[in-house]
């Protein structure tokens, strides 16, 4: 299978977004906007589709530069299984972890990845506030059973 998106397939994701994630917008192989937490906190999220469709998005949260309970760097730490994150790219957005490895679908969308870093948002709000692991809070199995 080809390593991109058809412009049907394009399509379909930039209606997704605009109804669902008004702030997103998808330019060549990266969306980017701006979730809101139930606190109202904002974060600017970057997806990058490099294997999109076909293998599942990026999901970096670009701004503010989040930091754990104690007010340490995430972007300085190595990946973590309990904080669900890849640790951070070259220009120190933190890469969030949303996708179980082998398990994307094709048919998977940006809608699901953006669910699924909102809900990450809110449980990273949570440990926030009671130091609790961001493992306690999310399952690291499929989301969408």
């Amino acid at each position: 299978m080809p390593d991109t998106l058809t412009p049907e397939r394009s399509a379909v994701e930039e209606r997704l977004l605009a109804h669902f994630f008004p702030t997103f917008r998808l330019t060549g192989r990266t969306a980017i906007g701006t979730l809101e937490t139930n606190s109202h906190a904002l974060y600017s999220v970057a997806v990058e589709l490099h294997h999109f469709p076909f293998g599942p998005p990026t999901v970096k949260v670009v701004s503010p530069r989040l930091t754990n309970h104690s007010g340490q760097l995430l972007a300085l730490s190595v990946a973590s299984r309990r904080m669900h994150h890849l640790g951070p790219d070259q220009h120190g957005a933190l890469r969030l972890c949303l996708h179980v490895p082998g398990q994307h679908d094709p048919r998977d969308t940006l809608y699901k990845s953006l669910i699924k870093a909102r809900l990450w948002l809110e449980a990273y709000e949570t440990h926030i506030r009671t130091g609790e692991m961001i493992d306690a809070l999310l399952s690291h199995g499929r989301l969408d059973d």
